[in-house]
């Protein structure tokens, strides 16, 4: 896990990364590209020093560039969601099986691999609204589990089994108009494996959740 980027005269030199609870500095030798995620790749930057300057003061932490747009301008963007049924099993024959969920959790916590380790989305594409748009203005995406259940049946309950042959996709608008942001309030040192029961635990929530709601 990257904890933070160490610089030197300006340039990114090195990434340092907690690897089984030990600290390890990986030197570059040519560039280092930042891909942490919309909420990670910020964090690190402020926690290098790299954003608002005002952050960097307030946790203590040496200033290396005051770069107020570093967390700032996060959009979010509605979509046109579309769901078709496949010929084939998807994870829907998974994700709709508490007992299959529980194993997806805890293959995921042994071995990081499984259902749990994908993103939430497995193909994508960019592409035009109108065929005379300057560039891309809409994006695609597909996911494997189709991200729905039915309505409730009579006397199942709220997690009654979901089709296990259906596959989810939407449209959505490359450039959004509502923008967010999110600063560095405090800093938290988790452990890797305590890193992974929290997102799975999260992720377990997030089904619970959604099979209530469904």
């Amino acid at each position: 896990m990257a904890t933070r980027i160490e610089t030197a005269d300006g340039r990114a030199v090195a990434v340092h990364v907690m690897q089984k609870g030990e600290a390890i500095r990986l030197a570059a030798s040519c560039e280092i590209i930042l891909s942490a995620g919309v909420v990670n790749s910020p964090q690190i930057l402020q926690l290098c020093g790299i954003g608002p300057d005002a952050i960097s003061q307030r946790h203590g932490i040496d200033a290396v560039l005051d770069q107020p747009n570093v967390g700032l301008h996060l959009s979010d963007h509605l979509g046109i969601n579309y769901y078709q049924k496949a010929n084939q099993p998807t994870l829907n024959a998974i994700l709709g099986s508490w007992p299959w969920v529980a194993l997806a959790g805890l293959r995921y916590l042994l071995q990081k691999k499984g259902p749990l380790s994908l993103g939430v989305n497995q193909l994508g594409g960019l592409l035009r609204a109108q065929s005379n748009a300057p560039r891309p203005d809409m994006q695609i995406y597909i996911s494997i589990p189709s991200l729905i259940a039915p309505p409730r049946k009579a006397g199942v309950g709220p997690f009654c089994p979901i089709v296990n042959q259906a596959l989810f996709s939407a449209l959505t608008p490359v450039f959004p108009i509502a923008l967010a942001g999110l600063k560095l309030r405090i800093l938290i040192g988790v452990s890797r494996r305590a890193l992974m029961a929290i997102t799975c635990w999260i992720s377990v929530i997030w089904m619970i959740l959604w099979r209530w709601c469904g």
